[in-house]
């Protein structure tokens, strides 16, 4: 391909070489998109990333410019995505997640568009047929609330970046397009395992070359021959079904001890959404722990929504009578905004350091 499209705009690939073009751009995202691709095409042989941070301090990782073209690859294969099918990045170039999205569109000779990492990025879009694209939850809760329409013109949608909620899961099962869920991480070049959201699947399977451990704390370790990984444990909780499949349970990281329990926050606060459901709270929550003095770590929910009046003594009853001991949030806040990371992930670290 000469060209491809950044927000709409024709450019070819053989002017990005010119500084002058990356300094007149709109926008960060603009300029760190043509960085990028500059680098790319000068030949960089070592790309450095960094982690979200959403469950601890972020860290810089290396790969190779072998690594990186080979996880291109294997994407592209297992999509289908043939030369001159067209790709949307719409995901923040500066982390790995679209920042490979840019390079499956080299390595395979696809027809590339970029817009900005918006809630709703489909709406940027022109093209009536988009091949493949990848998207965090917010962005498609966003388009299937604003421009419904413009989702039947993608063929292939991968979701990633962030868990999706049971709400969600139930609407993109109805999408005409084929919907991806990815386990994904830094570490890996993104992902490593997908499930088939459009068949209601909830296992992860590996992609080729991927095999899976478990450690003892029961967390997944990941062994990757395509990119030379061996023996990554992660902080991801799951129930091993073989070396191929896993079912996700949750992070290892927001496993806290509240009263002598150790209790999942993710899978709890599934839980508790469904019950604020039966009280007419359709809010977003987020569900997070804090110090104690007699429970060690007691749990707090923040409910999005600042000045909507709740009746939290009714609501925190209502918890405490249908969830386990010691399950139940001892305190509820009503916060304006829950913080999202750059990946859209819920950012548990940054909601607890700014409202508790």
């Amino acid at each position: 391909m000469k060209s491809f499209k950044l927000n709409n705009r024709e450019i070819q690939f053989k002017v990005v070489v010119d500084v002058s073009l990356i300094e007149n751009q709109d926008s960060d995202f603009e300029i760190n998109t043509l960085k990028v691709i500059q680098e790319w095409f000068s030949g960089k042989d070592r790309f450095t990333f960094q982690t979200s941070g959403s469950t601890g301090q972020p860290k810089s990782i290396e790969f190779s410019r072998d690594q990186i073209v080979a996880s291109a690859k294997r994407t592209n294969s297992v999509f289908q995505l043939q030369a001159g099918q067209t790709i949307l990045c719409c995901l923040n170039t500066g982390f790995v997640a679209g920042f490979m999205m840019l390079i499956r569109a080299f390595v395979g000779k696809l027809k590339l568009l970029v817009v900005e990492p918006t809630s709703n990025p489909l709406s940027l879009v022109d093209e009536e047929t988009i091949d493949f694209v990848a998207m965090t939850p917010i962005q498609v809760l966003g388009a299937m609330e604003q421009i419904p329409e413009k989702l039947g013109h993608v063929k292939t949608l991968l979701v990633g970046g962030a868990d999706v909620q049971p709400e969600l899961e139930e609407r993109l099962t109805k999408l005409k397009c084929q919907v991806f869920h990815s386990y994904a991480m830094t570490e890996t070049l993104t992902h490593v395992a997908i499930r088939n959201m459009s068949q209601n699947e909830k296992i992860y399977s590996a992609l080729e070359g991927v095999a899976f451990s478990q450690a003892e704390d029961t967390c997944l370790v990941v062994h990757d021959k395509v990119l030379k990984i061996h023996e990554l444990k992660t902080n991801d909780l799951v129930d091993l079904i073989n070396d191929q499949k896993f079912q996700w349970l949750g992070r290892l990281d927001n496993v806290v001890n509240s009263g002598g329990i150790k209790i999942q926050i993710e899978k709890l606060e599934l839980t508790i959404r469904d019950l604020l459901l039966t009280l007419g709270c359709a809010s977003k929550i987020c569900l997070v722990s804090i110090h104690d003095a007699r429970l060690t770590n007691k749990l707090v929910l923040l409910i999005e929504g600042e000045g909507i009046d709740f009746d939290h003594v009714g609501m925190l009853k209502k918890l405490k009578s249908e969830l386990p001991a010691f399950h139940d949030p001892k305190e509820i806040r009503m916060v304006p905004d829950l913080f999202h990371t750059n990946t859209g992930k819920i950012d548990r670290i940054k909601n607890v350091n700014v409202y508790l």
